[in-house]
């Protein structure tokens, strides 16, 4: 390609980062998974108001879905029950994979002095780009074509699933880019066998493996690649192999602090256990709404099209080949993934980005380092138009199937609390005090707009209504719009139990009517 070419590629790409994501970066936390993603942005503020106590994060949820196995107090009698108040002195610290990409967001947001969603998103945003970038390097390393590798990347960025979390708020895809910059330099090592590359390699693999658990299958594989590689060669790689055991170590040493740990003493809002099919049926009815429900999320049809010419032209003429023992690492990272997946199997259906921890990086590997053999023998004029229609689905995609709904209840939920925190103020509801939020659809994302922390309630049955009503708080929330439907009618001793403090078209605030008897009652 002519530099002309070069440079008119680089302004397009940029042209499509500001089309996709500059214009929405600043964005509430209202789009597809906003319950999740207020999550991961909550713990990043949380750093900010914890003194940067990187080993307790915290939210603004003070009773996590998953409750503390070990909490000093049990309000419900079924150990399943989620989202319990069983802590005496609740914080909001979670259990989660090792924060440091909300750390590192909460650093920023200090040098900003501000907590808005763009300083989040624009680190994802910009850790991915990095990691694309690292990729296309190491595409050149393999085929030597700088419109292929280009096609590659613009592959892997028109993908909606990876175009959409990108930049949005869950650690993923800045993980994930950590793997594709760990690809570049163990590349970079079998070329030039230089050791700094080997490090840094390792060094890579450690940071996504901690930040996002299931990355850890790249250095088992790469453990079991080196050591089965050591037998049958009769020479044994002990240095790498040593390497390799002591990111597994410290991952594995950190996963236990989280389950052991925060998990047991302080609950978790993140899901911390394997939800694996129990028989063949359950495999195919998670398999059938996986594909029912977010295949059409995960690629464009000109995606899918490609994918399966790559299938029939370099994979399927694989199974007549001899085994390849520089290929060992790769076969085990299939059988990880393939593990992992069946493990988190019931998860599939309804969380598109579990593909960014397990086929996604797979399937880019793959075609990576297939790309040597990848020749246009057809007129670029297709591959103009391959992109052109790649966009245009990824416009329809992204708007049917990630975008903000305007009626969805909880979009309401974050718009009826833009800006409560003044309104609590004005009312002299100090930051220190504890909100009871009733029917919440993000917890995290009520109580981020409200800069409180606070106990929430998901399920309004009338057992639930009445358990939370006897917890630690200072005033009770309800939203307008579920008020009657959803709390009054399930539980129509609300009023005579509590006294209306304040209401606004969008929200009520209430306390107990014996609210200092059970203050004391409960200290």
């Amino acid at each position: 390609m002519t530099p002309k070419s070069k440079i008119i590629g680089f302004v397009f790409f940029l042209c499509l980062i500001s089309f996709f994501q500059l214009k929405n970066i600043n964005n509430k936390v209202t789009e597809r998974h906003a319950w999740a993603n207020a999550d991961h942005y909550a713990i990043a503020i949380g750093f900010t108001n914890n003194n940067f106590d990187f080993f307790h994060p915290e939210t603004f949820c003070l009773n996590p879905q998953f409750k503390a196995s070990l909490g000093q107090k049990q309000t419900y009698t079924n150990s399943q029950d989620y989202w319990d108040a069983n802590i005496k002195d609740p914080k909001g610290i979670t259990a989660i994979d090792c924060p440091i990409h909300q750390y590192a967001v909460s650093i920023l947001m200090t040098i900003f002095k501000s907590t808005s969603p763009w300083i989040y998103r624009l680190y994802i945003l910009l850790i991915s780009m990095i990691g694309l970038f690292f990729l296309f390097k190491a595409l050149l390393l393999i085929n030597k074509s700088y419109l292929i590798s280009s096609l590659l990347i613009l592959f892997i960025y028109l993908s909606p699933t990876y175009n959409y979390y990108c930049f949005q708020f869950l650690p993923t895809a800045a993980s994930l880019s950590l793997i594709f910059i760990a690809f570049y330099h163990y590349i970079k090592y079998l070329k030039d066998k230089n050791q700094s590359n080997w490090l840094l390699c390792l060094v890579f693999i450690l940071i996504a493996s901690l930040t996002r658990l299931p990355f850890i299958m790249y250095a088992l594989a790469l453990f079991g690649h080196y050591f089965i590689l050591g037998i049958i060669e009769k020479k044994i790689a002990w240095k790498k192999l040593l390497g390799l055991s002591f990111i597994i170590l410290i991952v594995g040493a950190y996963f236990l602090y989280n389950k052991l740990y925060l998990a047991k003493f302080y609950g978790s809002n993140f899901l911390n256990y394997p939800l694996y099919p129990k028989n063949f049926e359950d495999i195919y009815y998670s398999i059938k709404e996986t594909i029912y429900y977010e295949s059409w999320r995960y690629f464009t049809p000109i995606h899918y099209f490609i994918l399966v010419l790559l299938f029939i032209k370099f994979i399927i003429p694989i199974k007549n080949t001899t085994f390849n023992k520089n290929l060992i690492g790769l076969y085990l990272l299939c059988g990880g993934v393939t593990t992992y997946s069946l493990l988190m199997l019931k998860q599939f259906p309804a969380h598109d980005y579990y593909l960014l921890d397990t086929f996604f990086p797979l399937v880019i590997i793959i075609i990576s380092l297939i790309s040597k053999q990848i020749h246009f023998d057809f007129l670029k004029v297709y591959v103009v138009v391959a992109i052109m229609l790649s966009i245009v689905f990824l416009l329809i995609i992204t708007d049917y199937g990630y975008r903000t709904r305007e009626k969805s209840p909880l979009t309401k939920t974050i718009n009826n609390f833009t800006g409560a925190d003044k309104i609590l103020d004005s009312l002299q509801i100090t930051p220190n005090q504890k909100i009871l939020l009733l029917d919440s659809y993000s917890p995290n994302g009520a109580f981020i707009e409200m800069k409180r922390k606070g106990f929430c309630v998901m399920v309004t049955k009338p057992e639930v209504i009445k358990r939370a009503l006897k917890w630690d708080f200072d005033y009770i929330i309800t939203q307008n719009f579920t008020y009657k439907e959803d709390i009054l009618k399930s539980y129509p001793n609300f009023e005579n139990e509590t006294t209306l403090f304040y209401k606004n078209n969008n929200f009520s605030i209430y306390q107990l009517k014996n609210h200092d008897t059970r203050i004391k009652k409960n200290q």
